[in-house]
C-alpha cells in the first residue's frame, strides 16, 4: 500500500506497521510541531470481509480513542486527535520512540531481574490506573508494550498501546460471542469466552509477561501446541526458579499466584501484584541473570600488598631521621 504524503493536515513521514486492522504512520503535526503516530483503518482493508465485521471493526476503532480518551497516565499512549481519511477513520496519537517487547524477547537474552521489576512497576501501574477508570484492556501482550530507553536499557520506560479491545462499561464481545484476544496472553476466564470479564483478566495476562521476563520461556509451553488450551485450564505452570535457575525461589509464589486459574485466587487488584513485587524487590534490586552484566555493582579497591601498621612505623622512622640529621647539623 502507497504511503499517502498527507492524512488531513498530518504530514506522513513513513510507515511503521501495517496488520490486518490498519496501518499506522509516523507523522508530523504543523500545527503543534509535534511527530505524532496515525493509525489508519481503511475501507480497503474490508474488500472481503462482510457488513457485520466491518461495523465490528469501525466500533473496535471507536472503542479504543473512547477508552484512551479516559486515562491520562505517563505510561498510557494518550490519543491526540480523531478524523477521517478515505471513507474510513483514523486517530492520532503520541509517538512513542522505541521497540515493543516482543521484539525484545525475540532477542532471546532476559533482562535482569531489577530491569524487568522497573517494567512490571509500570505495567502494572498503567493498568491499576485503567482499572479505576472502568477500563479493561484486554489485550496485554509483549507487543502491545513499548519499551524506550538507551542502548543499555538503563532507564526503561514503558507505554502501554493499541486499547483496540478494551472493554468499557457498555461494551460487550465479538457479535459471534468470541471473547477478543491473543490466546497466548489471555486468561482461562477469556477462553472460556465469559462475558463478564474484568481487571483479573489483565493481571494473568500481565503474569504471563512476568513469567517471560524471567525465564525467558512461556508459563504454559507452545502456544501452538494442540494442548496449550488444555493447559491453560487445567495445568499450574512450573515455578520460575525451577525453569530458570537464576530466578530466586522468592518469585516463584508472586508469579504462579497471578497466573492462578481461578481468577478469585489472583491478586485482586494490579495494585496488589505490584505490591508483592516491590515487598521483593529490595532484596533483588541488584540480582542479575546468568551471562548479564551488572552496572550496579561497585568496583572493589585493589588490595594492599602490606598491612597499614607497616605504614605507621615507616613514618616513624623518617621523623627520627630527620631529627638525627638536625642534631648532627647543630653539632657541628
Amino acid at each position: 500500500m502507497k504511503v499517502p504524503n498527507r492524512i488531513g493536515r498530518y504530514y506522513v513521514e513513513n510507515e511503521l506497521g501495517n496488520g490486518s486492522f490498519g496501518t499506522v504512520y509516523k507523522a508530523f503535526d504543523p500545527r503543534t510541531k509535534r511527530v505524532v503516530a496515525i493509525k489508519v483503518l481503511r475501507e480497503s482493508l474490508h474488500e472481503f470481509r462482510d457488513r457485520d465485521e466491518i461495523e465490528e471493526d469501525h466500533t473496535r476503532f471507536k472503542t479504543e480513542w473512547e477508552a484512551v480518551g479516559k486515562l491520562r497516565h505517563p505510561n498510557i499512549v494518550i490519543v491526540h486527535d480523531v478524523g477521517e481519511y478515505e471513507g474510513g477513520p483514523f486517530m492520532v496519537m503520541e509517538y512513542v520512540p522505541g521497540e515493543d517487547l516482543k521484539r525484545v524477547f525475540k532477542k532471546g537474552k532476559r533482562l535482569p531481574i531489577r530491569k524487568s521489576l522497573r517494567i512490571m512497576d509500570q505495567l502494572l501501574a498503567a493498568l491499576e490506573h485503567s482499572h479505576k477508570n472502568d477500563v479493561v484492556h484486554r489485550d496485554i501482550k509483549p507487543s502491545n508494550i513499548i519499551l524506550s530507553s538507551n542502548e543499555n536499557l538503563t532507564n526503561e520506560h514503558i507505554t502501554v498501546i493499541d486499547f483496540g479491545i478494551a472493554r468499557l462499561p457498555e461494551s460487550t464481545l465479538t457479535k459471534d460471542g468470541r471473547a477478543p484476544g491473543t490466546p497466548a496472553y489471555m486468561s482461562p476466564e477469556q477462553l472460556n469466552s465469559r462475558r463478564d470479564l474484568d481487571g483479573r483478566t489483565d493481571i494473568f495476562s500481565a503474569g504471563v509477561i512476568f513469567y517471560e521476563l524471567l525465564t525467558g520461556a512461556h508459563p504454559f509451553g507452545p502456544v501452538a501446541d494442540d494442548g496449550y488450551v488444555h493447559r491453560v485450564l487445567n495445568d499450574v505452570p512450573t515455578p520460575p526458579s525451577k525453569k530458570a535457575g537464576a530466578v530466586p525461589s522468592a518469585f516463584d509464589s508472586v508469579s504462579l499466584k497471578a497466573l492462578a486459574r481461578d481468577r478469585k485466587d489472583r491478586y485482586a487488584t494490579a495494585g496488589e501484584f505490584a505490591q508483592a513485587l516491590r515487598t521483593l524487590a529490595p532484596a533483588h534490586d541488584c540480582a542479575d541473570f546468568e551471562g548479564e552484566e551488572s552496572d550496579d555493582h561497585e568496583i572493589p579497591s585493589p588490595q594492599r600488598a602490606w598491612p597499614q601498621s607497616v605504614d605507621v612505623y615507616i613514618c616513624i622512622g623518617i621523623i627520627f631521621l630527620i631529627i638525627g640529621y638536625c642534631m648532627a647539623y647543630w653539632m657541628i
